[in-house]
Parts: C-alpha cells; sequence; structure tokens
C-alpha cells in the first residue's frame, strides 16, 4: 500500500494537507488533458440540463399556476440540487479524489427513484416525508412495490452505490498517484452519465406537468425566436450520444430506470 509522500523533511514539520493539495491540483491539470473528451461531453450534459431547467423556472416566475402539481416544485428542487452535486462529484474526480466523489452518487440517485415514485403514484404521505426530511426506506417503500420491469438492476445499482457511502473496502481510497487511477476515472466517468441520462429522463417525463411544458414552449419560444425547442433537440441528441458510448449493463440500468414503473 503506497503511502502520501511528503517533500518535507524529517527535520522539518510535516505538512500533509499541503501535500496533498499539490496532489489535487497536479491530478487536475492532467485529467483535464487526458480525460478532456470526457470531461467536455459531462460538462455540456450538465450545462444544458441547467439551462432547460432554467426555461421551468422561467415560466414558474411568470405564471406560478403552470406547476399544476403539488410536487412539481419539490421535484425541480431535487433535480437543482442533482446538478450541482453532478458539479461537485466532477471536481472531486478530477482532482483524482475519485472515492470521495463516490459518496454522492447514492443521494443523486434516491433523490431521482423518489421523485419517480411520488410522481408516478401521486403519493402524498411520502412526499410529506420527503418535504418534511424524513427517513424513506428506498427498498421497502419503492423498490419492493415495483411489479414492472424486474426492478432486481435498479436495487443492484442501488446497492453498489450504497457500499461506496459506508465504511466498506469500497468506500474512499489511498491511492492518489494519477497513472494509478485509470480505472477509478472511467468508473466514475460512467456513473455519472447514467446519473445524467436518469436526471433527464425525471425532469423531461415527471417533473414537467404538460401545462409547465406547453406554458414555458409557447412563453420562451415566443420570446426567444424559438430557442427553446432548439435547446430540447440539442439535449435529446447529447443524451443519445452518452447511452451509445456505454456498455450493455450501463444502458440496461438506464433502460429499466426509464421504463414506465408499474406497482
Amino acid at each position: 500500500m503506497k503511502i502520501l509522500k511528503t517533500k518535507t523533511s524529517y527535520k522539518e514539520k510535516s505538512n500533509y494537507f499541503y501535500d496533498l493539495n499539490n496532489y489535487f491540483k497536479t491530478n487536475f491539470k492532467k485529467s483535464s488533458i487526458k480525460y478532456k473528451k470526457e470531461l467536455d461531453e459531462i460538462i455540456l450534459n450538465i450545462n444544458l440540463q441547467f439551462d432547460l431547467l432554467n426555461c421551468y423556472t422561467k415560466t414558474l416566475t411568470y405564471d406560478p399556476y403552470a406547476q399544476g402539481e403539488n410536487y412539481t416544485i419539490m421535484i425541480l428542487s431535487a433535480i437543482y440540487k442533482n446538478l450541482l452535486s453532478f458539479c461537485s462529484a466532477l471536481e472531486l474526480t478530477r482532482r483524482g479524489e475519485c472515492g470521495s466523489a463516490r459518496m454522492i452518487f447514492r443521494n443523486i440517485y434516491e433523490n431521482l427513484v423518489i421523485s419517480k415514485y411520488i410522481s408516478i403514484q401521486k403519493d402524498n404521505i411520502l412526499l410529506n416525508k420527503w418535504e418534511n426530511g424524513e427517513d424513506i426506506l428506498i427498498n421497502k417503500e419503492i423498490f419492493r412495490k415495483i411489479k414492472k420491469p424486474d426492478s432486481k438492476e435498479l436495487k443492484e445499482f442501488w446497492n453498489s452505490l450504497c457500499a461506496y457511502v459506508h465504511g466498506t473496502v469500497y468506500s474512499q481510497q489511498v491511492d492518489l498517484e494519477f497513472n494509478n487511477l485509470k480505472n477509478d476515472f472511467n468508473l466514475n466517468f460512467v456513473f455519472i452519465k447514467i446519473l445524467l441520462c436518469m436526471n433527464y429522463h425525471v425532469m423531461n417525463s415527471y417533473a414537467l406537468t404538460r401545462n409547465l411544458k406547453y406554458y414555458t414552449k409557447t412563453t420562451l419560444d415566443y420570446l426567444e425566436d424559438g430557442l427553446y425547442q432548439k435547446k430540447i433537440t440539442k439535449m435529446r441528441e447529447e443524451i443519445k450520444k452518452i447511452k451509445k458510448g456505454l456498455l450493455k449493463d450501463p444502458q440496461k440500468i438506464i433502460y429499466d430506470f426509464c421504463l414506465k414503473w408499474q406497482f
């Protein structure tokens, strides 16, 4: 096991915090070059989702009644917080802190699972628990209730994310040497891409009511000369690119998540 090397001598005071930050800065520079294609793809997707979300919040500013459902604001809030989390996870990954980044993924996924369930079932009891910050047992209260599709893939994905949060051998990391982190970088990029596809799915298919989509399209396309529809088209193109670039197992997770759940 390789322990962090310091540049200070034994006679000097050790400054591990300073040395760690040097590692992070070096990793950030190297990853920006080596993984430019992956980073550009992910950053573009995050920016597009932020942009679309801003369109919908603008509509709600013009017409609060466009939200339609009592859960709309809560889900849009979750989508926004997820986008902030994507930014944090990506920055940590770029610095070589892949283990720290993975601790964020479970929160993103749970937000999406809860959002989709509440939107389909119109479950006000679970919505109230969510709004009040009470514990929601994802497996018991959601996964076990899904009859179609088979929720096995969704549960296994959730279990893998849980392993990175709890005190298991899979959580966090020891090695910070850039050349030893290739698999860690690639794994994190896959997780981020899976979750970005899910995030857009929930925003587009469940957070947005017909009223909200209609008012956004008619208002913003009129004010901005069809720009809203262009953004939607670009977003769909980028999601297709991400899915196409993934292997079959990640594609299957996204596919099952995006199917209409039956209870």
